[in-house]
């Protein structure tokens, strides 16, 4: 009898195992699949059967899968891996050296005007969003700015948000307008780079015709927008500036000043529903049918997206609300009282901590099953470990200078993105020589096309 997500065929050895012997073996691999990793290799050196379960592929990529859900599409783990059990260790290595704050010097790319964020869009690229209205794409590991994306707001950018599979960005501005994008594949933001390199080449090599150059390389700059199909499809029926959205494969999620939420369908390019505020909109999320709202009028509600109605109001903070993420069950929030507040909506208390460790308005946040990284207007950057929130923030980190806002933090596999106003991003690399290595092959693997 065998588990057809098993790769193995356990021998069941009666001595060593005891009672435990009679139970199936789908009912054995089903029960380690509820152990963490820590329980499983203590297991493994029990006896030669517990030791084949506990390094099971089936158990440790459920494992994986549980503490990594931007990745639960990987069909396999890559070939410089090869195993559930070593692609589970390596993602776990970089989350350990957080809290250990071992990190590289911060790349620091400073840009004028001011950023109001920034998002990771593939291996080795970000996007920010910046006051001038504009939208650019950046190379990390060259610090430098491959690309100004077409079509430009005509006001700051306040909003930016790039889908799960990182094929298309949205932007928002105070425009009243949203931009969506189709994002360069990896194998074309290459090319996009490799043009920029000549064109800088032959500029540095022709001082003496540095305007001719410089025009001419605006007019490939427009070539190559529309040969990589770069131009936006403009969305428009905001009242007031966009403020916060949401991207996924099928349509976009937006919150504004004119009290609105719209939820627009990317196909037909038009609204398909409204849901009604009582005040400006300045964060929001959601999972399935279930859209969380943070807003100026300091509450957060929950709405049912397809009734378009208010499900509950969630009341606790005491000025206005600026960011949020919410997991399906979890929401923690961020606001101008300078406080962080988690709820479960599966409990009848809803509020079930209150975190305080900024000194002002809490700007952005993000989370996954390990850490929360929330930035805020005191100039830092603040880690907190999931498990235990009420003992305060692990690590705080002071890479800005002071009286600068920290407008956004980002992380992700091993690096920390942060802009802020004084028009600076910078890259926090928590990753040691040997996990860029293994990086690099898995990302290459991943991202082929």
């Amino acid at each position: 009898m065998g588990n057809k997500n098993s790769q193995k065929n356990f021998k069941i050895n009666q001595e060593t195992m005891g009672n435990f012997s009679q139970l199936p073996e789908e009912l054995i691999i089903y029960i380690f699949q509820f152990l963490d990793d820590q329980n499983l290799i203590k297991l493994s050196s029990v006896s030669r059967t517990f030791n084949e379960i506990s390094n099971d592929p089936y158990v440790w990529k459920l494992l994986f899968k549980s503490h990594n859900p931007h990745l639960e599409n990987v069909p396999v783990p890559p070939p410089s891996l090869r195993s559930w059990k070593k692609y589970y260790i390596f993602r776990t290595i970089w989350k350990q050296k957080w809290f250990k704050q071992k990190y590289r010097q911060p790349a620091n790319i400073r840009y004028q005007p001011g950023v109001n964020g920034a998002k990771f869009t593939g291996i080795d690229q970000y996007a920010t969003c910046n006051w001038d209205g504009t939208v650019k794409l950046w190379e990390i590991s060259k610090k430098r700015k491959v690309l100004t994306l077409p079509t430009p707001h005509t006001g700051p950018i306040w909003s930016l948000d790039v889908n799960k599979q990182r094929t298309q960005l949205v932007s928002g501005g105070k425009d009243q307008e949203i931009h969506l994008y189709n994002l360069p594949s990896h194998k074309k933001f290459q090319q996009l780079y490799d043009q920029t390199q000549k064109r800088s080449a032959k500029i540095n090599l022709d001082h003496i015709n540095n305007h001719i150059n410089n025009h001419n390389n605006e007019a490939n700059e427009e070539e190559r927008k529309d040969e990589f199909n770069l131009v936006p499809v403009v969305f428009k029926g905001h009242h007031g500036p966009v403020a916060c959205m949401k991207l996924d494969e099928e349509k976009i999620i937006s919150g504004s000043y004119d009290t609105d939420v719209r939820i627009w369908d990317i196909t037909t390019h038009k609204t398909k529903g409204i849901i009604h505020h009582s005040d400006s909109i300045w964060a929001l999320d959601y999972v399935g049918d279930r859209l969380i709202t943070g807003s100026r009028d300091t509450a957060l509600r929950w709405w049912n997206i397809q009734t378009e109605k208010e499900v509950d109001l969630l009341v606790g903070h005491e000025r206005p609300i600026s960011t949020l993420q919410y997991d399906g069950d979890i929401i923690i929030s961020g606001g101008y009282d300078n406080t962080c507040r988690v709820w479960d909506l599966r409990s009848s208390k809803r509020c079930i901590d209150v975190l305080r460790g900024h000194q002002s308005t809490v700007s952005y946040l993000q989370f996954d099953s390990d850490v929360l990284v929330t930035s805020s207007f005191d100039s830092t950057i603040k880690v907190w470990d999931r498990r235990k929130l009420s003992a305060g923030p692990v690590h705080t980190f002071k890479e800005f200078e002071r009286n600068t806002w920290v407008l956004s933090v980002e992380f992700r596999d091993g690096v920390l993105l942060a802009t802020s106003n004084a028009g600076e991003a910078k890259v926090l690399d928590f990753r040691t020589k040997e996990m860029l290595e293994v990086e690099n092959s898995e990302m290459l693997w991943k991202w082929q096309n």
